[in-house]
């Protein structure tokens, strides 16, 4: 990667630079200088580079302190290094990636508006590619990474030489020295690769004694045990079919019954219900509204006619009606027209007065049409002549603000004079504030510190952990003793079975014994008494017992021949039963004792595996061992706090000068915020003089307008103006005179309007009495005159409506008439009808019929009859529907009592449901037991099919722990990460001095840098001493200079093996080298430009400037801001 071009903009006191390294010097030179005083802004440069390709800097990135200064922005942010005053700044590198690309990074910052005291806005980031115009604002920092090869760690380490760290690696003790080689290469990762090591490899162990105290978890069922419960499974599922059967026939049996009495239920209801149907069928008001039907269908024809009788009658009395209102509306519509003729005379007077006063205002018609144009124009001039006044007012205002504008600026003058001089001073202040905390370096003493913290953190939990392991010793020691005790009881518990067992041998033999003699008596005494009573006769004397023989059935005498025989077996069978319980219970205690044996064993060996687990670095097997790693554990810890307690002081005094710099930097900040307050109000002020300037030429001009505005609207209005002397008569009273000349205006244009109005309205009214004189005449002749009626106050037709309503009028009297002759007609008809049908039906049904009849019929409504109908048809199929129904009971009563099973004599409802009850809770207890079984079947056979797969997770996990981690673990891993990192840093190590030697005998051949194998510690072999070694911490300070560098050199060389970085830099150091060794230095440095590298040196020393022609000056042009000027 190569570094074209750098552009910067208000970054820090750098105002704007542009350094090309493809230009003049810069481009031919293999060194270049970087120089200028003391905080003028060199560091910026660096600042730069980093914050346009990463975001960050150094000097950021290292700040301790945390502090707010700014709303969210704190000292860490990069964007304090905006330069103060100023709303927007940038950075933006040019550089070449290996493949000969282009590319362009900008990072931009901004306050809101661009503005100085605008609020602090996000950075916004850009990459360019140079050659295709391609831009991307996205991602921007993963790009840049893809395209260099390197994080901002990577990228520091490999362009920002840190010989001042390898100075201090030199130096260093012992245990220091792995944690700075580590920051400065960057091998971090091989302590967390470590630690991650060791905690699989734990968690793997972990993980193995899990899977084992699974497999020895499960319990599983013999042979035998499976065979009890195999044969137990098949005769219950034998008894509960049996017991399905019986349920099924009681089930049968009880329905039987119910189905029984549900069926001669069933029929006695049919009956009933057949009975209620038929007396429904047979009473009055069933045959009286059947007759009613039968009449109503008879007279049905007859009954529209007289329907339509009544319809016609009523329709003649509608047209009477209508007949008796024409002479009321008649005498309306009179009363309307006579009211239209008095009201046309009136309007027609009324126009004749408006007609005459037209005629008077004639000459001032055009004036009131063009009314409103001449207010506007009055207006309008009264408005210019009151501005011409406001602002004459405006310039004497004015004038007095600019004198007390001017004598402000002169006050303000003299004050920002006062604050630059306070600020040239806060800067001189800052620097060396800056110098102070960089030398304190605040985070290499938190790393330190951190890890103290994590070492003396892994004490503690390795004692902790002791502390655990000595109260597991002390359970696993009672559970052993338990154990202990455990085994004698069952020794115990063994030689009592043995004396159990005997005994029951014995006790077995002897009831077997008894029990043949009772048997062999029973049999024999039997078969004799049998005998000789067979010969005896009732009265004899029996030979057996002497007794006289009274009866031959009574064998009550043979069963006290044999108790005897019969107690002596029930005292060997209890005792054998005795002796069996005893075994018995010896055969539980043993059982249980072993159980509990094996329970404690499986505990024992689990608190083992936790003993194991908790500290695996060594193995303990006393609480005495556990005492003295504890105690040789807490020494260290002591040790550590030792440390720590030299450790935190330097902390301290990094973190006050961390707060001091805060500090400063806030009251920088707020010294800087009055500064710009000053120098902005300054700049308000001579604006404000130039503003009160321009207002009053403002003034002055707006006046000279209105001036002609005024005598521009007066010269129009007066064209148009009739009345005499209106000038000053509006001049004296402006307002008045507008009001007066509007009214007079819109009088005029009321007046005409009304005039129109009038005129057409008496034009419609004459129209329409001409049109309404003959109708009303016609009207009047019919009906009589319309003014002996009396007629209301509202009663008159509307004038628009007189005419078509007299012609509408005189049209329906005439139609009315006509309609009531036709009405009269047909009701005369359909009355001849309707006598005629009563006399033929009289004769022919012999029954009165009368008109009253007919019309009484008419009234029944078609859903009364629809309802009398419906009723008739449900009262008869309600009984057809219960003879059927009578008839099909008694068929079903008769087809069930033919079915089996039937109950037995003497089973009833009550008993076959005690019985069902007690066959369905055998049937429960046997599918209770049945289900238990095949549980304890289901549930061994799940937990073999466990056993195998743990088994086979455990032989995983067994593999993976003994080949895998446990191995890996055994080289590599260890609790804080030192074992993997420091063979790391040894191969690391050895690779530096490879590439540092390289560099080093450029610059001093006197010299060679090796290490002891499987240390950290760097030697000086002396060439010109026979190869003698000698540690580096006794080199003088210039060797150690030289050293350092060359290892620095050498860390950018292994950095570059895989990413080619053309450009370094070197920041301190050159300040305490002889001229001799300086020249060597620059030598060396020199050289490096046949490898593609050139190296810029940031230094103001005297002498680099002399040796090095090409030279990025920083030279300040102010006390807060600076130029760069590069060599020619």
């Amino acid at each position: 990667m190569k570094i074209d071009k750098i552009n910067i903009e208000n970054l820090a006191s750098i105002e704007k630079a542009e350094i090309d390294f493809n230009e003049g010097l810069l481009a031919k030179e293999p060194l270049f200088l970087i120089c200028g005083e003391t905080g003028a802004g060199k560091s910026t440069i660096l600042d730069a580079i980093c914050l346009a390709l990463y975001n960050d800097t150094p000097r950021f990135h290292n700040t301790p302190s945390r502090e707010t200064i700014e709303g969210d922005l704190n000292v860490k942010d990069g964007r304090n290094i905006l330069r103060r005053g100023t709303g927007a700044g940038q950075a933006s590198v040019d550089f070449e990636t290996d493949d000969k690309r282009r590319y362009r990074a900008i990072w931009q910052v901004r306050r809101s508006r661009n503005q100085p005291d605008g609020k602090m806005q996000n950075i916004s980031r850009e990459l360019i590619d140079i050659e295709s115009g391609h831009s991307e604002n996205k991602n921007v920092q993963k790009l840049i990474d893809d395209l260099i090869g390197l994080n901002f760690e990577q990228f520091t380490r490999s362009v920002l030489l840190a010989q001042n760290q390898f100075a201090k690696f030199v130096n260093s003790e012992v245990n220091e020295r792995a944690e700075i080689l580590e920051m400065l290469t960057g091998t971090d990762i091989y302590s967390k690769i470590s630690a991650e090591i060791f905690q699989q490899n734990n968690d793997a162990k972990t993980a193995l004694n899990a899977a084992k105290e699974k497999i020895e978890g499960i319990k599983t069922l013999d042979e035998a045990e499976i065979k009890v419960l195999t044969d137990t499974v098949n005769e219950l599922n034998k008894k509960i079919q049996s017991n399905e059967k019986e349920e099924k026939l009681s089930e049968a049996k009880i329905q039987w019954i119910k189905e029984n009495e549900k069926k001669r239920a069933e029929l006695l209801n049919a009956q009933a219900k057949q009975k209620e149907a038929e007396a429904v069928k047979d009473s009055d008001e069933t045959h009286q509204i059947s007759s009613l039907l039968s009449e109503f269908d008879e007279t049905a024809e007859i009954r529209q006619h007289v329907t339509q009788l009544g319809n016609t009658l009523r329709q003649r009395a509608d047209i009477e009606n209508e007949l008796n209102k024409i002479p009321l509306k008649s005498a309306t519509l009179s009363h309307s027209f006579n009211l239209l003729q008095e009201q046309n005379a009136k309007k027609k007077t009324e126009l004749q007065k408006l007609e005459d006063w037209i005629n008077q205002e004639k000459a001032n018609e055009n004036m009131y049409l063009q009314y409103k144009l001449v207010l506007n124009q009055l207006e309008t001039a009264e408005r210019a002549k009151l501005e011409v006044a406001l602002h004459r007012e405006k310039i004497t205002t004015a004038e007095t603000k600019k004198q007390e504008a001017n004598a402000f600026s002169e006050k303000l003058k003299a004050q920002l004079e006062t604050e630059k001089k306070k600020r040239d001073e806060m800067a001189k202040k800052g620097e060396e504030l800056y110098q102070l905390v960089d030398q304190a370096n605040y985070p290499e003493l938190m790393k330190q510190k951190d890890l103290l913290n994590e070492q003396n953190k892994l004490q503690i939990q390795k004692l902790g952990e002791l502390n655990r392991v000595k109260d597991k010793l002390q359970q696993l020691k009672t559970t052993k003793d338990e154990i202990k005790k455990l085994e004698d009881d069952l020794i115990l518990l063994a030689e009592e079975k043995i004396r159990s067992e005997k005994k029951l041998t014995e006790c077995k033999a002897q009831f077997d014994a008894k029990k043949k003699a009772y048997e062999i008596s029973a049999l024999t005494v039997k078969d004799v008494v049998k005998n000789l009573r067979s010969t005896l006769k009732e009265g004899d004397k029996c030979p057996v017992c002497g007794n006289v023989y009274h009866t031959l059935d009574d064998d009550s005498q043979l069963s006290t021949v044999l108790q005897k025989y019969k107690e002596e077996k029930e005292e060997a069978e209890s005792a054998l039963n005795s002796t069996q319980n005893g075994l018995n219970y010896i055969l539980v205690q043993q059982e249980q004792k072993q159980k509990e044996k094996e329970s404690k064993k499986i505990l024992a060996e689990k608190e083992e595996n936790e003993i194991v687990a908790l500290y695996p670095n060594k193995k303990i097997e006393t609480p005495q061992q556990a005492e003295e790693e504890a105690h040789l554990l807490q020494e260290d810890l002591n040790k550590m706090q030792t440390l720590m307690d030299e450790l935190n002081p330097k902390i301290e005094g990094a973190e006050k000068l961390g707060k001091e710099e805060s500090a400063f930097q806030i009251e920088q900040t707020a010294f800087e915020k009055k500064l710009h307050e000053t120098e902005n109000a300054l700049f308000v002020q001579e604006q404000k003089k130039d503003t009160i300037n321009s207002e009053i030429k403002t003034y002055e001009t707006i006046i000279k307008q209105k001036e002609s505005i005024y005598d521009e609207c007066t010269n129009t209005a007066g064209k148009v103006i009739t009345i005499k002397n209106w000038q000053k008569i509006w001049e004296a009273q402006p307002v008045p005179f507008r009001n007066g000349l509007q009214d007079a205006a819109k009088a005029w244009e009321q007046n005409t309007n009304q005039y129109e109005a009038l005129r057409q309205e008496t034009e419609k009214l004459t129209d329409i009495e001409k049109s309404c004189a003959v109708p009303l005449l016609e009207l009047t002749h019919l009906f009589g005159n319309p003014e002996t009626m009396s007629i209301g106050a509202n009663a008159a037709t509307p004038y628009d409506k007189l005419t078509s309503e007299s012609a509408a009028l005189l049209s329906s009297v005439n139609g009315l008439q006509k309609q009531k002759k036709e009405k009269e007609e047909e009701i005369a008809r359909l009355q001849k009808m309707e006598a005629d049908f009563i006399s033929e039906y009289e004769k022919s049904h012999k029954k009165e019929l009368t008109t009253e009849r007919l019309h009484q019929l008419n009234q029944l409504t078609p859903l009364t009859i629809s309802g009398y109908r419906n009723r008739i048809d449900a009262i008869k199929n309600q009984w057809i529907t219960s003879c059927n129904n009578v008839k099909f009971c008694q068929e079903e009563l008769t087809k069930h009592e033919a079915l089996t099973p039937r109950p037995q004599e003497g089973e009833t409802q009550d008993s076959l449901t005690e019985l069902l009850n007690e066959q369905k809770r055998q049937k429960e207890e046997n599918n209770k037991q049945l289900m238990e079984a095949n549980f304890t079947l289901r549930n061994d056979k799940e937990n073999n099919k466990k056993i195998l797969e743990f088994k086979e997770d455990y032989q995983k996990k067994l593999h993976y722990f003994e080949n895998v981690t446990n191995p890996i673990s055994a080289l590599l891993g260890s609790a804080d990460g030192k074992r993997f990192r420091n063979i790391a840093q040894s191969y690391t190590l050895k690779l530096l001095l490879d590439q540092a030697n390289h560099h080093l005998h450029a610059l001093n051949k006197r010299y060679e840098l090796t290490c002891k194998s499987g240390s950290l510690a760097i030697l000086v072999r002396d060439l010109e001493m026979g190869g003698e070694e000698r540690a580096a911490s006794t080199l003088s300070g210039g060797e150690t200079f030289l050293v350092s560098l060359a290892l620095a050199l050498g860390l950018a060389s292994l950095n570059n093996e895989k990413f080619n970085m053309e450009t370094l830099f070197i920041d301190e150091g050159f300040g305490t080298l002889s001229e001799e060794c300086l020249s060597s230095v620059m030598n060396a440095l020199e050289n490096l430009h046949a490898t593609g590298r050139r190296v810029g040196i940031i230094s103001h020393v005297s002498t680099l400037r002399e040796r090095i022609p090409a030279q990025i000056q920083v030279i300040r042009t102010g006390t807060s801001a600076s130029k760069v000027v590069i060599s020619k």
